[in-house]
C-alpha cells in the first residue's frame, strides 16, 4: 500500500478517505523524508477528518437508469466529484 502510493499525486484527503488516517500520514511522511518536503502541521489533523468521511451517495439514489458497470461508473464519478470538493458537496449537489 505504502510504495503503490509514494509516487502517486493522490492528495492526503484521498488517502486518508480511501486507506484510514494512519496509511494516510504514513506515505506523507515517507514522500516528505524522499522528497525533503517539509509536513503540513494539521496533517494528522485533516488525515483524522477526512478518513471520516462517509460518501453521502448509494446505488438506490441514482434514478436515471444506470445498472452494472454504467451504475458502478456513475458512483464512481460521483464519489471522484465529491472527493474533489474536499468532501462539501451534499448528496442533493451531487445528484443534481
Amino acid at each position: 500500500l505504502y510504495l503503490e502510493n509514494i509516487g502517486t499525486p493522490t492528495q492526503l484527503p484521498e488517502l486518508a478517505y480511501r486507506h484510514g488516517a494512519e496509511a494516510a500520514i504514513n506515505i506523507c511522511l515517507l514522500r516528505g523524508a524522499l522528497l525533503g518536503n517539509p509536513l503540513a502541521d494539521d496533517l494528522v489533523k485533516r488525515a483524522a477528518t477526512a478518513a471520516a468521511q462517509v460518501f453521502p451517495v448509494k446505488a438506490r439514489d441514482i434514478t436515471t437508469g444506470e445498472v452494472g458497470p454504467d451504475l458502478g461508473a456513475k458512483l464512481k464519478h460521483l464519489e471522484a466529484e465529491w472527493i474533489a470538493s474536499q468532501f462539501t458537496k451534499t448528496r442533493a449537489a451531487l445528484l443534481a
